[in-house]
């Protein structure tokens, strides 16, 4: 009779009444997307979003991470520039402000004057260069009262900035100087206003 005790404990415990007595009850499984309609529902009581005013400048263009300057010209600081780097409207004509401007820096006119004018809405002009070989430049611009923001570019032949700035004298402290002779384009715009401008390339 006692030899039997063993055998009947494995069997009880296959019954349905030891289904709770022999082991952990196991807790139920969720089952996902149970609560996808309460999701829903909640999500449909949210108000819309606020929408964004209709007032804001478009965002401008981001230049791609490694992007560097030109490798063709080079910005040398020099410390004998004495030159106003601030932006003054010409009292007169832009290009006679440019030889005051010329004097000033104690420069020498390398180009012709590149003048015109400008408003915010036009897309910037493009004016080309012939660079030449161990020469160094700076840009001298002036724009009349109602421009209030002028900036000018110059870039070398594959697209590259070698000088920037919204100074009337671009390198603002130096000069951008070029190895060998180079085909560049001196781009201008104007942010704010329009009106005449007038811009040239000198060196020391």
């Amino acid at each position: 009779m006692n030899r039997a005790l063993p055998l009947l404990v494995p069997l009880a415990c296959g019954s349905l009444f030891a289904a709770f007595a022999c082991g952990p009850a196991q807790a139920p499984v969720p089952v996902l997307g149970a609560g996808s309609a309460s999701a829903s529902t909640s999500a449909a009581s949210l108000p819309p979003p606020t929408p964004l005013p209709s007032g804001l400048p478009p965002a401008l263009p981001v230049p791609a991470m490694g992007v560097r300057g030109s490798a063709h010209a080079k910005v040398r600081e020099d410390a004998s520039v004495s030159c106003t780097a601030s932006r003054v409207p010409a009292p007169g004509k832009p290009e006679d402000e440019l030889k005051k401007l010329g004097s000033t820096c104690k420069l020498q006119a390398s180009s012709a004057v590149f003048a015109g004018t400008l408003g915010d809405g036009d897309g910037a002009k493009d004016f080309p260069f012939r660079a030449k070989g161990g020469h160094c430049y700076r840009v001298l611009s002036a724009k009349d009262g109602a421009v209030q923001d002028l900036v000018v570019v110059l870039r070398d032949r594959v697209g590259d900035v070698a000088a920037t700035g919204p100074e009337s004298a671009v390198p603002a402290n130096g000069k951008v100087c070029f190895d060998a002779d180079e085909d560049t384009t001196l781009q201008v715009s104007v942010g704010t206003g329009r009106g005449a401008f007038a811009v040239q390339l000198w060196e020391p």
